[in-house]
Formats: structure tokens, sequence, C-alpha cells
């Protein structure tokens, strides 16, 4: 089952991108222009079924992998950022780079998480789970509002913790 992993790997890799971006893609629908995500699957569709004849014979399921995954990081991914930045005037740019500095924040976090689960030893599968998952939340929550979010989203979240508060 080792190629399971790479399979996952190639077919959830351009999602990062495209799940993203379901508020455009919801702005994209309420406006009416459900079309341009329509010819986006369809292209993406053709190209990974054109693909898959060349890879697939050669490299089995991670051929059609790859191809499912090249063809959606084109068309979901890269042709779809096209058309939120030209049709919705969303700041494409903006949005790459906060994404890119979650990607790097997420690795770091995921890196001294290992690093502090390896140091203390904890190798009890339940104990070790809550730790981690606890530790990985905690410092994602921390460094995501001082590293990633904007002034107006550190105001909306104070301003929810200030009105329960005030209950």
């Amino acid at each position: 089952f080792v190629n399971s992993y790479y399979v996952a790997i190639l077919m959830i890799t351009p999602g990062i991108i495209s799940y993203s971006q379901q508020v455009e893609q919801s702005k994209l629908y309420a406006e009416n222009k459900v079309y341009l995500h329509s010819i986006s699957i369809f292209l993406a569709a053709i190209t990974s079924l054109s693909l898959s004849f060349y890879l697939v014979p050669r490299y089995g399921a991670i051929g059609a992998a790859i191809s499912i995954g090249i063809s959606s990081f084109i068309f979901q991914g890269l042709f779809m950022s096209i058309v939120y930045y030209k049709i919705l005037n969303f700041n494409i740019f903006r949005f790459y780079k906060k994404l890119l500095l979650s990607i790097i924040i997420l690795g770091i976090i995921s890196i001294f998480t290992i690093i502090i689960i390896n140091y203390i030893n904890i190798y009890n599968n339940w104990l070790n789970f809550l730790f981690t998952s606890a530790l990985y939340s905690f410092l994602y929550v921390i460094s995501s509002y001082y590293l990633i979010l904007d002034n107006n989203e550190k105001k909306i979240i104070k301003n929810i913790f200030y009105a329960n508060n005030k209950k």
C-alpha cells in the first residue's frame, strides 16, 4: 500500500489552492458566472483523461494521480485564480502570500511539535495523540493570530471575545 500514500498526496495537494478559494467560488455562483467554473472542471477532466492515457500504462495508479493532480492544479488552481482576479477583482496576490505564509507556519509548527514529542518520549498512543493535538492546536492558533491575521481579522476576533464576556 506504499503507493497509496503517494496517490493521496498527489491528489490532495492541488486542493490546497482550490479548497481555500471556496468563498470566491461562492461569489462566482452568486454573480451567476458558474459557467466559468464549469469550463474549468471540463478542461481539467479532459486534460486529466488525456494525460492518463500516457501515464497510467507506465506508472499505474501513480500515473493517474499525477494526471489528476496536474490538471486540478492548472485548472482548479491557476485558471480559477485568473478568473477570480479578472472577473471578481479578487486580490489573488495577497491571497497567495497569506496562503504561502500559512503553509510555512504549519510546516514549522509540525516540525516543532514532532521534535517536542520525540524529546519527551510519549509513546502511549492516546496520550501521544491528545498531547500532540493540543500542542499543535495551541501553537497554530497563537502563531496564526500574530503572524497571519491582519488587523481587521484580529479586530473581529477581539469583538467576539469581548461580546461574549459582556453577557
